[in-house]
């Protein structure tokens, strides 16, 4: 009996800041790390087989750390996932940095991360679909973001693309610890409970907001980025369906671009990008790429949306 009830931890509630701190450490230490690199250039294949990165076994780990299965109804496996992007978003702002600018490795590590197979309501209903890593590394490639810029990414998620663009900053030779870069970083993100995730890791950002990224222009007034990178909801938001929601954030963001500013979009691949921008209507845009993006580009995050970089 002894030994039975030195197994039982303690139940923590995930809403807690400091909990949520310890659990995104917990799920670096017990997912991410184990990660084997192999020789001088990492590499998360050798010794990261997709059994070892399971949905159960991300399921395990958290239960492990929050004293509690998700069959309590405590928590999700919805959960879990943001979870465990936040905390990679921590690791590639941490020790990980050296994997951020680097998409054959960020393509190896997400291949090598459990596939997200449960969704919820309000995932589908706020179309929160995150970032893959391999396409927030092209995001932050096309970004070029400088010392001398101002990010804003309007509808934020857990982080993903956020933690690679600020990573990839700081491995860049022109990096100089006495300069941030970006100068200044700003994050905005409805969902509260995501949120929390990136407030968890803001020690990096500027600040995080809580606005629908649609009215952010009004919300932020003073806020002039000069490059905007984002991956807008494309047909749904919290005022419902509606399949001109991607426009209408993508539209809200540009206006608040400095002149001659840069926005990187991850945007809808099922129509035609000149009829898909028309409606948009921003005098001075030139669309200087247009990138077509894998079949399979959001497998790993549980959709087979096909999607392009603009």
């Amino acid at each position: 009996m002894a030994t039975a009830m030195q197994d039982i931890q303690p139940i923590r509630d995930p809403n807690d800041p400091d909990t949520l701190h310890r659990l995104l450490d917990h799920l670096i230490e017990t997912i991410i790390a184990p990660i084997q690199w192999d020789g001088s250039r990492p590499d998360p294949v050798n010794g990261a087989r997709a059994a070892d990165c399971s949905g159960q076994k991300l399921a395990d780990r958290v239960s492990q750390f929050l004293g509690t299965s998700h069959a309590s109804g405590r928590w999700s496996m919805r959960d879990a996932y943001d979870w465990l992007e936040a905390a990679i978003a921590r690791y590639l702002m941490g020790n990980g940095a050296f994997l951020a600018d680097d998409l054959p490795l960020l393509m190896k590590l997400s291949r090598a991360l459990p596939t997200q197979t449960r969704r919820s309501e309000q995932q589908v209903r706020l179309q929160q679909f995150s970032t893959t890593l391999p396409l927030a590394c092209l995001v932050a490639k096309a970004a070029q973001v400088s010392v001398q810029d101002i990010v804003l990414e309007p509808s934020a998620g857990t982080g993903l693309i956020a933690a690679i663009v600020y990573s990839v900053c700081q491995v860049r030779p022109a990096y100089t610890l006495d300069r941030p870069c970006p100068k200044e970083f700003h994050l905005n993100e409805l969902s509260s409970s995501r949120r929390a995730l990136l407030e968890a890791n803001g020690k990096a950002f500027t600040a995080i907001t809580g606005h629908d990224a649609a009215l952010l222009r009004s919300k932020c007034p003073d806020l002039r980025p000069s490059i905007v990178v984002m991956n807008p909801p494309f047909s749904s938001s919290h005022r419902g369906e509606d399949k001109n929601t991607g426009l209408r954030h993508i539209r809200a963001a540009y206006t608040m671009l400095q002149d001659g500013g840069r926005l990187v979009s991850i945007v809808p691949e099922r129509e035609n990008i000149a009829s898909w921008a028309a409606p948009l209507n921003l005098e001075g845009a030139t669309v200087s790429l247009e990138l077509t993006l894998p079949a399979d580009a959001y497998r790993k995050h549980g959709t087979s949306l096909q999607v392009r970089m603009l």
